[in-house]
């Protein structure tokens, strides 16, 4: 039987988030093999550690949710970098093709992906804003300097 790799890393922020028993029930390991490894890395018990700040002692240590929201935050960002990069690369190569009208499909499916990654059509996006200031000098009059005036011979 060819069992899929697991990662223990994945395992323990599972196990952080919903539980041994839900983690067990999520990635097909048995509850006991989850428990095994809380127990032998020490994934619920976090150590006494205190740091002083201005004289006041406070906890060095994140909060496990913390951590699980930081480790999706740092997935985030290299899920979108490499999609970026897959987007770059993917439509490169159908620009270099001799036939790129073929790949009309491919280039589509390859644009709706860069659109996600880049939140293209977001209008809550920062940075599709734009705005453009124009300034009508013919009406500008700056004080203490006459108008121009104009000759009509």
């Amino acid at each position: 039987m060819n069992a899929t790799p697991v990662s223990k890393e994945e395992v323990r922020l599972l196990a952080i988030e919903y539980g041994i028993r839900e983690t067990a029930r999520k990635t097909g390991l048995n509850a006991n093999t989850i428990l095994s490894w809380s127990k032998r890395y020490s994934w619920f018990t976090q150590p006494p550690s205190v740091v002083k700040q201005n004289g006041n002692a406070i906890s060095a240590i994140k909060p496990s949710g913390e951590v699980v929201m930081d480790e999706l935050a740092d997935n985030e960002r290299e899920t979108r970098l490499g999609l970026s990069k897959f987007a770059r690369h993917a439509i490169g190569a159908i620009n270099k093709s001799v036939h790129p009208v073929r790949y009309t499909k491919e280039a589509h499916d390859i644009a709706k992906v860069a659109g996600i990654t880049h939140k293209w059509g977001d209008d809550t996006a920062k940075g599709n804003h734009f705005t453009l200031n124009t300034l009508n000098i013919n009406s500008l009059t700056v004080d203490g300097i006459p108008e121009p005036t104009v000759d009509t011979d």
